[in-house]
């Protein structure tokens, strides 16, 4: 099992954009959210828009539940951009347990000749790893490169995949029907003896036939989006909606659990290296205190690297071979953390956990629930995310709450825990002073708490003291107003009681001071630029749930006037309330001051469709108050 670390909610992503992209100009890697899916758009007029791709899958299940799989994929070249990106047919796989061939190959031009695909031009090479993290293992990926292609022709590919069972004895197989994007076709038939104990369970659009032939089961089912529907970003995973099946000889999650623990169990035993390390981690402390400095050291001193060498997608390593590796990804964090709590007396549980936007549980029990592993302390009843660096114990990923997770030990199924958005906080402070020349000066000060501390600490750890004036300089730029400042990290980066960050700017010129003056309320250095919320309900209309991820977001913003100039009209107030979303953003006179107040609140990790309207409406109104004019007159 691997994880996507640290993904973000679509609210959270859009709006620190800015600031990430800031950094990311710098020399040094800097870690990213996973971006937020970018809704499709209207197909460019052709004949092809509505012809489907075309796929079959054929499963033959041995009684040890290894399979082979031959699988079958017709693809149209619709226009120029497939032309470029979409000429190749591609499966990846795990080389030390599965082996993978194309049998077949060739493209269909528009007079129906086909052109073969040479042995050249089918190739096997080492998969890339995932986003910005280091990777190690054996997957690999088959690739099919099609010659002489043009818009209009068809791509046919025929794959033979064999494999070893990665749980033994079980098979699994899951698929969700997408309802969005190019039409499609999918059929897929899975034979499977009937002693193994194969079943099937579908919801949705998904439609699934099962009969017995002979000593085997034979399952067939199918799938399909009829025409060209543009996507809506954000959305919650297909399978939650519009349709899904699990075929499986998992008898429950119970099951589940114990495929992962006959695993897992024996990685946690005691080696004197880990005693040692263990002991002199906790020395006197007991309890939360122990569980935190066992916690902070694994986070600090292990790097994450995804493993995958034969089952280790699945299986995590030896809690005493990652303590000398010092690397490892999700469920090599809990492994080594479950282990030398063992040793003080601390029982720890591995969870399994999905960052995907599922929020469902599947139709029958499966390990492709999930992808993320984490722990539950059952005597301080809270978790720990150790591959989550930056967040405070008892704060978690974002993609967390509301989810499906599997308490491995007990064999229950349960609900991770939602958290309410005052506990995902981004509070700014910021002062500007306005000269009578147009320069604004100002500074600011920014805390967060929960998901909120852990995205943006994450995102800006790697900043070092000589790129954060670079990172300062492209804020304000894109803040529209260009100078130069300087950006600092609190000290240890991991307190919870010091603010995150701190600035302080200087932006020569930023406005034009005539006899009147309009102006926005400056925004100088910030992580969230409210402006960008109107990207978030772009769609006037949406048929899918929308996760945005409950948060609180506050500045605090004051603006000192020149003695040269004088209020003439502050923005009027503004609020509102929803099912989902609340604004509060108000203004004032305090001398020679404005002062604004703007808060927004996500109430919900989802807007369902039917709250879409009012959560848009709520959405507009807000950034539109943050957004209002102050007019200023020269005395």
């Amino acid at each position: 099992m691997s994880s996507t670390r640290f993904p973000t909610r679509l609210t959270l992503a859009l709006i620190l954009a800015t600031a990430l992209n800031a950094s990311a100009q710098t020399a040094a890697p800097v870690p990213q959210p996973t971006p937020a899916p970018a809704p499709q758009t209207t197909p460019a007029q052709s004949n092809y828009s509505n012809v489907p791709d075309v796929g079959t899958e054929h499963y033959v299940v041995a009684a040890d539940a290894s399979y082979e799989l031959v699988s079958e994929t017709t693809r149209i070249i619709r226009d120029q951009g497939d032309l470029q990106n979409g000429s190749v047919i591609s499966t990846q796989f795990i080389s030390s347990l599965q082996s993978a061939e194309a049998t077949e190959a060739y493209v269909i031009k528009a007079d129906g000749k086909k052109v073969p695909v040479g042995k050249t031009q089918i190739t096997i090479k080492d998969a890339p790893g995932a986003g910005n993290y280091a990777d190690f293992g054996d997957n690999k990926v088959l690739q099919v490169l099609f010659p002489n292609v043009n818009v209009g022709d068809r791509l046919y590919a025929k794959l033979n995949i064999k494999s070893r069972a990665i749980f033994p004895g079980r098979f699994s197989y899951f698929t969700e029907n997408v309802p969005f994007g190019y039409p499609y076709q999918t059929t897929v038939t899975i034979t499977a003896p009937t002693s193994l104990g194969v079943k099937g369970l579908a919801r949705g659009a998904v439609k699934l036939e099962q009969k017995a032939v002979g000593d085997r089961t034979e399952f067939t089912m199918t799938e399909s989006n009829p025409k060209f529907t543009p996507g809506e970003a954000g959305a919650e995973c297909p399978c939650d909606y519009a349709g899904a099946v699990s075929i499986n000889n998992f008898a429950g999650w119970d099951d589940v659990a114990r495929a992962y623990r006959e695993r897992a169990a024996d990685k946690i035993a005691e080696t004197p290296e880990l005693r040692a390390l263990a002991t002199q981690l906790v020395g006197n402390k007991t309890g939360l205190d122990a569980v935190k400095a066992i916690d902070g050291w694994v986070r600090e001193n292990v790097r994450y690297v995804q493993v995958y060498l034969d089952a280790g997608g699945y299986v995590p390593h030896k809690a005493s071979d990652i303590l000398n590796n010092r690397y490892g990804d999700c469920k090599d964090y809990v492994t080594l953390s479950q282990a030398l709590l063992g040793v003080v007396g601390i029982e720890a549980e591995p969870i399994l956990v999905g960052t995907m936007s599922r929020y469902k549980e599947l139709p029958l029990a499966g390990p492709e629930q999930f992808n993320h592993a984490i722990l539950y302390v059952p005597s301080l009843k809270i978790y720990l995310d150790p591959t989550n660096r930056f967040a405070p114990v008892g704060a978690y990923q974002n993609a967390l709450a509301g989810k499906p997770v599997l308490h491995t030990n007990a064999g229950k199924l349960e609900t991770f825990p939602v958290a309410p958005a005052s506990a995902n906080l981004y509070d700014q402070s910021s002062s500007f002073t306005l000269a009578a020349d147009g320069t604004l000066s100002g500074s600011m000060k920014a805390a967060t708490s929960g998901t909120v501390r852990s995205l943006i600490r994450n995102s800006f750890a790697n900043l070092t003291p000589e790129q954060q004036p670079q990172v300062a300089r492209s804020l304000l730029d894109q803040s529209g107003e260009p100078g130069s400042g300087s950006l600092s990290l609190a000290p240890t980066f991991g307190d919870s009681a010091a603010p995150d960050f701190a600035a302080e700017w200087n932006s020569p010129g930023a406005v034009s001071i005539d006899d009147v003056t309009s102006l926005k309320l400056p925004s100088g250095i910030s992580f969230y630029i409210f402006s960008r919320l109107k990207s978030v309900v772009s769609l006037e209309n949406r048929t899918t749930p929308q996760v945005v991820g409950a948060s609180e977001l506050h500045k605090a913003v004051t603006l000192k006037l020149p003695g040269t100039l004088k209020l003439l009209r502050l923005p009027k107030d503004a609020q509102g309330e929803s099912n989902s979303f609340a604004y509060k953003v108000t203004y004032r006179q305090e001398g020679t001051q404005i002062v604004a107040d703007q808060r927004l609140t996500f109430k919900t990790d989802i807007v369902q469709p039917e709250d879409y309207a009012q959560f848009r409406e709520g959405m507009l109104a807000a950034v539109k108050a943050t957004e209002s004019t102050i007019l200023l007159e020269k005395k």
